[in-house]
């Protein structure tokens, strides 16, 4: 187990202790899931264009041109900049999985999603609210509640530096995410949908889905960012 794992297992409790189990009549989520389809631009549920703002428009041009350039120089080794956590919406979007672990100690909930992309995490409290007050994170401050099948977080303080999907998809400091998971298809595939609302870069709260692959036969290996295009490409059974 590499370090960064070895330290993450310590913090779930996860090294030689079971966790204990959760109430029966709460929506279990656990396993690994496998974004499928992988999806480098968020997408609209309602079919139309992204509800930018003119501020919203500026940035995203911003962005996009920055982005473009980068993509037009050669990587090198230890490349820093490479190696910082994605937002939330924009980490879903990668061909890596994701490990949900549930837990309770018997007073409080916990949902965490262990992303094998940069060995990023999220850590979910269930039952509580936003607290706004926080630090910004690149994952954002979350929260969540459970839904009569599946469970809401709420998603705070995200990094303004960070962007929502591979094109460049902007936000300001005001961003707010709300993604509903639930299992659909028999348990299969889980099924997430963001709301996104941030008034300086939106002009209205937008939706998108996502669909991740249940793969019990998966596990999450070791993501060595700086190292290189090669080793960071992850080649397994699709």
């Amino acid at each position: 187990m590499s370090a960064p794992l070895r330290a993450l297992a310590l913090l779930l409790g996860l090294a030689g202790a079971a966790l204990p189990t959760l109430a029966q009549n709460r929506p279990d989520l656990h396993g690994l899931w496998w974004p499928q389809p992988v999806q480098a631009a968020l997408v609209p549920m309602d079919g139309g264009a992204v509800p930018l703002t003119a501020e919203g428009r500026k940035r995203y041009d911003e962005a996009a041109a920055a982005l473009k350039a980068k993509a037009g120089k050669p990587v090198g080794r230890n490349d820093i900049a490479r190696c910082v956590p994605l937002s939330p919406t924009r980490i879903v979007g990668q061909d890596y999985p994701v490990q949900i672990v549930q837990k309770s100690d018997g007073k409080r909930d916990q949902l965490v999603l262990i992303w094998e992309h940069n060995h990023s995490y999220e850590q979910v409290y269930l039952g509580e609210k936003p607290d706004l007050a926080r630090d910004a994170a690149y994952m954002g401050n979350s929260v969540g509640q459970y839904t009569a099948d599946g469970i809401s977080i709420q998603t705070t303080n995200v990094k303004e530096e960070t962007l929502l999907d591979d094109t460049g998809l902007p936000h300001s400091e005001q961003l707010s995410l709300t993604r509903v998971l639930k299992k659909i298809d028999g348990g299969k595939t889980l099924e997430m949908i963001t709301t996104i609302t941030d008034p300086v870069v939106f002009s209205k709260p937008w939706r998108v889905r996502h669909t991740l692959q249940l793969r019990p036969q998966e596990r999450i290996e070791e993501y060595t960012c700086g190292q290189g295009p090669t080793l960071e490409t992850r080649y397994t059974r699709k």
